[in-house]
């Protein structure tokens, strides 16, 4: 309800707010809540009504037929995208391999992956032909992820409805093929997540969990840390709670998670890797200086306007754009000294106790597009990364001349079939970032207010974190930035919400087991 009203007062532009009116807030939320409230008591009352049975079907039948299904429907998005679609970061990490400060802010390993392959494939005749294996190996991987969760679910029980739905969605949706067939770090990041927490959900709805699925969750954890800046956190935060649930994972749980630290924190400094830049993480606090800068700059004190030059020159304050704080952020220090960075906090403690209301304003517009639900802020291209961005095409062709663009006309077919998903409006909704973030709102109240439930939102919780800090990115409602919540929560929200603790199913070696999950061990 709360951010609801929030999102509310955000106008048709997208880019401005009507005025934050205190009463105007305190009735939308409570309209909000008297709708909201109860909508979820009813279903979540449904979900506990349901009784979640293990069904005698083939895990690895459902998974290879779920697999085929989904293949032939992303076949021709894939044609058509051969050999792979390129983002903007792809080609830092191509730079990257003449000069590393070309890639900073990169994970590192996605620096030697990408600029690796595309670089050892243009020395051996075509980086094209590279990249295209590579996209093709990472569709496979989806593929097989997104059928295997789905028949894992269906093999313990969850509604078959859910998980057509599940099916249907990852079939239909053209961002799924167009981001599994790229090379965008936001795809392998969210294909790792999901496997690991699938893996999670298993391990959760067993009795006893073999050796082989903690060390598959492992490998699992082990890539999501490395494929974005800062994700360690979330593997550790997650695991924690599985280490307390799971004396038997411990050992392997904690190697998986030592190997994640000196990958996360001790090989980009072996490697002698540029580090990570602290304005990455300041995206906030700088849209805020720069509302105030634009909306108070002509109050401001002497004293106050000092400070702020000390940061930055006036000029550089008025780049300021309301949902993407690239423009003011590529101004501020790449190197700060520690008075700089204390000046910088010093003014942003000041101001934002001196003009609270336009600090919100600049939150809000800053990241409303991940919690309200029908907020789009991207061009249908930009939406699925077809094809290869041309800015960069120059610079590509200087350390790869073998890697050339993509540009088939045939990509207006999938913009036309976008285009109609996005008019109609049930289906709209489904490719916006905010409804899933109320998916996952919903799910992880669920699972906390239910005792049988509340270890289920170990699962929950890497993904919860993720969202979390998309609040505080650069770029609002950057379709890549939501692609992990489109991923995850078609199968982690009914998984969570519909299976039974362990204790519901019987373990290894009972008598019931044998018929009631006879192909446990498929997956």
């Amino acid at each position: 309800a709360l951010f609801y009203a929030l999102g509310s007062f955000v106008k048709e532009d997208g880019i401005s707010l009507a005025p934050l009116s205190p009463g105007a807030f305190v009735l939308r939320g409570l309209a909000a809540f008297g709708i909201g409230y109860p909508v979820l008591l009813t279903a979540f009352r449904a979900a506990d009504r349901f009784e979640a049975r293990s069904l005698p079907v083939s895990r690895r039948k459902v998974r290879r037929i779920l697999g085929a299904v989904l293949g032939l429907c992303w076949l021709p998005v894939c044609i058509v995208c051969a050999p792979g679609n390129l983002t903007g970061d792809t080609l830092k990490s191509v730079l990257s391999q003449v000069n590393p400060e070309n890639a900073r802010n990169m994970p590192w390993a996605l620096n030697l992956l990408y600029g690796g392959l595309i670089r050892g494939g243009d020395r051996l005749g075509s980086a094209n032909a590279a990249l295209c294996v590579f996209c093709s190996l990472q569709t496979l991987g989806f593929l097989w992820v997104f059928a295997d969760g789905i028949a894992l679910l269906w093999n313990r029980g969850v509604p078959k409805a859910a998980l057509i739905a599940a099916a249907a969605l990852y079939g239909v949706l053209p961002v799924f093929p167009t981001f599994a067939f790229s090379t965008d770090k936001d795809a392998i990041f969210a294909l790792f997540l999901l496997g690991m927490s699938l893996c999670g959900l298993e391990a959760l709805g067993k009795k006893d969990v073999p050796a082989s699925l903690w060390i598959r969750m492992g490998v699992w954890g082990l890539g999501l840390s490395l494929t974005r800046n800062g994700a360690f956190w979330i593997v550790l935060t997650a695991w924690i709670l599985f280490l307390w649930k799971a004396p038997g994972a411990r050992r392997w749980l904690a190697g998986a998670l030592a190997l994640a630290a000196v990958g996360s924190f001790g090989a980009p400094r072996w490697i002698g890797g540029p580090g990570n830049q602290i304005r990455e993480n300041l995206s906030l606090p700088l849209q805020q200086l720069a509302r105030v800068w634009a909306v108070h700059g002509g109050e401001l004190s002497e004293e106050e306007r000092d400070q702020f030059c000390a940061v930055m020159t006036p000029e550089e304050w008025g780049d300021y754009n309301p949902v993407s704080a690239d423009p003011v952020k590529l101004h501020f220090a790449a190197e700060p000294d520690g008075a700089y960075l204390s000046g910088f906090f010093s003014l942003w403690g000041r101001e934002l106790a001196a003009h609270p209301g336009t600090c919100l304003e600049a939150a809000i517009l800053q990241n409303y597009a991940y919690y309200t639900p029908d907020a789009e802020l991207n061009a249908p291209r930009q939406r699925l990364y077809l094809g290869t961005l041309r800015y960069k095409e120059q610079n590509s062709r200087e350390v790869a001349p073998t890697l050339t663009k993509n540009e088939k006309p045939e990509m207006e077919t999938i913009l036309a079939w976008d285009g109609w998903l996005n008019s109609v409006p049930g289906l709209r909704l489904l490719q916006r970032i905010g409804i899933y973030t109320w998916g996952l709102t919903a799910a992880a109240a669920y699972c906390l207010g239910r005792r049988g439930k509340r270890r289920f939102f170990a699962v929950l919780l890497p993904v919860a974190l993720y969202a979390a800090g998309c609040l505080f990115s650069p770029v609002n409602g950057l379709y890549r930035y939501g692609l992990p919540l489109f991923t995850c929560l078609p199968l982690l929200g009914p998984g969570c919400c519909f299976l039974k603790p362990a204790s519901a199913f019987p373990g290894p070696g009972t008598h019931s087991s044998a018929s009631a999950d006879p192909a446990s061990s498929a997956g």
